[in-house]
């Protein structure tokens, strides 16, 4: 009899430290991702009209979480941390703030901080590039259009590249729609000198270059001097002054420019 009691209170005892081991793990996985939805929050204050991002809001305030976890050859393996939403409309918000082996499968050489997993509904977020928040709010809006792609049924394949080209398109201009109204100081000047700049290449028949000089910090005075935050808010402003371009060259054909210079950036 003493040894069965023994045995239940054992049992009992492993059982709570292991939900107290995943309750660790969930506090440290919403940490992570705390300040990417501080990020939309913040946006959504500066464009308090945009009904979407509103709801993409209320979307990331209700999301699950998960971590990543390495399985042999799967490019992309998670664990889920809180219940799985069952709503397609929902979320699961996959954030990691090591610079480990998982890390380096996952976001190393990849030239992303976020994507969006339609299978699983789940966004990566590459934490441990130190951005502003204004940028995490908009790099994270950009997966949620994704969501919203997949809810209505826009979904892409490496057979589809059409659709993925699409998709990439509309959630850079859903991008762009809120940094141009972010009233970020400097913000026209700067986007016109970077336009200036790369239509000088094109013309000298050169290859687009990025620019990561000190015009970012007075976009974003937060910014710092990492490489890795540069090379994201240096990548954001050249897509947006090429789509500015085709804007302002031919309205009517700017789409299917925009289009084309997705499949060179996304092959």
């Amino acid at each position: 009899m003493k040894a069965a009691v023994l045995f239940f209170w054992l049992i009992l005892a492993m059982m709570t430290v292991k939900e107290s081991h995943a309750g660790t793990k969930l506090k440290e996985a919403k940490a992570c991702a705390t300040p990417w939805i501080k990020g939309v929050e913040k946006v959504s204050q500066r464009v308090p009209d945009n009904t979407e991002l509103k709801t993409h809001l209320k979307v990331l305030r209700n999301a699950s979480y998960a971590k990543l976890v390495d399985v042999p050859h799967a490019p992309f393996a998670i664990e889920h941390l809180s219940e799985v939403p069952e709503k397609i409309t929902s979320v699961v918000i996959v954030a990691h703030c090591s610079r480990d082996a998982l890390w380096n499968k996952t976001f190393a050489n990849r030239g992303f901080v976020a994507s969006f997993h339609g299978d699983s509904r789940a966004v990566t977020l590459d934490s441990t590039v130190r951005l502003p928040e204004l940028v995490q709010g908009l790099v994270l809006a950009h997966e949620m259009r994704h969501l919203l792609q997949h809810f209505n049924g826009q979904t892409s394949s490496p057979q589809n590249k059409a659709v993925r080209h699409l998709n990439e398109l509309e959630a850079y201009e859903f991008q762009f729609l809120l940094l141009d109204r972010l009233h970020l100081p400097g913000y026209r000047d700067i986007l016109h000198q970077e336009m200036e700049r790369l239509k000088s290449e094109h013309s000298q028949k050169q290859a687009a270059t990025m620019s990561i000089g000190k015009h970012l910090d007075k976009l974003f005075p937060d910014l710092g001097m990492h490489l890795d935050a540069r090379k994201v808010v240096g990548t954001m402003l050249f897509l947006r002054a090429h789509f500015k371009i085709y804007e302002e060259s031919d309205l009517f054909s700017s789409r299917d420019m925009k289009l084309k210079f997705m499949s060179m950036i996304h092959p």
